[in-house]
């Protein structure tokens, strides 16, 4: 008898090895451990099918502007630099915004933990200084709302509502130049107040997506 197989109930002496494959309890064992298999197979797939991060861009209807934005999947995200004397972080969040068939691509920045009242007291609109190898572009915030850009619900529903948000217009060529940069710094510019912030969470990948996806 091969080994693993189990003799049939009743069977006689001398019955050919070949055909205890055929017995009742043989092919239910079988079954049993095939379905297993199956299953863990799927398992394996969905399990890397969830581990498996993406870079492309996310695309959605603002219900309550009427425009399409269409964002990257995660922001470039900026820490602070300790010689600035304070903790904070920066997500910079690259987007489009189409209002019938008009496009005009942001900068969306958020301060997670802005000085109080800095924004506010600034006489000019907030700067962005985006520091790349060889050229500095400088950003100037917007001065509309954000319903009046297009942009009415939350960016990103997980980032901390006691934040501060800033628009910055930005041209398609920039944001090509920004994701092909080997290194970058950002400094977030607010009347009289400098703060600088080295990249901590490289995100580029998404932000290429998301330039190549432009119209």
């Amino acid at each position: 008898m091969s080994q693993g197989a189990l003799p049939c109930e009743g069977a006689r002496p001398g019955t050919p090895v070949h055909a205890y494959s055929l017995c009742p309890q043989n092919n239910s064992e079988k079954g049993k451990i095939m379905r297993v298999l199956a299953i863990a197979g799927l398992l394996t797939t969905l399990i890397g099918c969830a581990a498996t991060p993406t870079s492309t861009p996310r695309e959605y209807l603002d219900q309550q502007t009427a425009a399409t934005i269409k964002v990257v999947a995660d922001p470039l995200v900026f820490a602070q630099d300790p010689s600035s004397g304070g903790r904070d972080f920066l997500n910079v969040y690259a987007l489009d915004v189409n209002r019938m068939g008009q496009h005009q691509q942001y900068l969306a920045v958020l301060q997670w933990w802005p000085e109080q009242g800095a924004a506010a007291a600034a006489a000019n609109p907030a700067m962005l200084q985006l520091e790349t190898p060889g050229q500095t572009h400088s950003l100037s915030a917007a001065t509309q709302s954000a319903r009046e850009l297009g942009i009415a619900e939350r960016i990103d529903p997980t980032a901390p509502r006691e934040g501060a948000w800033f628009y910055f217009p930005v041209s398609k060529e920039v944001l090509a130049q920004v994701s092909q940069a080997s290194s970058m710094r950002a400094t977030l510019v607010l009347g009289e107040r400098r703060v600088a912030y080295t990249l901590w969470q490289d995100n580029r990948a998404e932000l290429t997506e998301l330039a190549e996806a432009l119209p």
